[in-house]
């Protein structure tokens, strides 16, 4: 049998490049940055969770089951 997870920790992963944006072309190419390509990052981990994570939930429920 697999192993599941619940979620990820990916914060500076997913807009670690845009300190580099920010810090060479000024705020407003940081904040242009984020607004595109940071989203977008997000956007598709979150897809990749939708497809593969397993709801923190379910789990808490089946604990809940065990201990009665």
């Amino acid at each position: 049998m697999g192993s599941t997870f619940n979620g990820v920790l990916c914060g500076r992963a997913t807009w670690k490049d845009g300190v580099a944006q920010f810090a060479e072309d000024g705020e407003k190419a940081g904040r242009d940055w984020l607004q595109e390509t940071g989203k977008r990052n997000i956007e598709e981990l979150n897809k990749v969770l939708r497809e593969t994570a397993s709801s923190l939930f379910d789990k808490v429920s089946n604990i809940q089951g065990l201990v009665k």
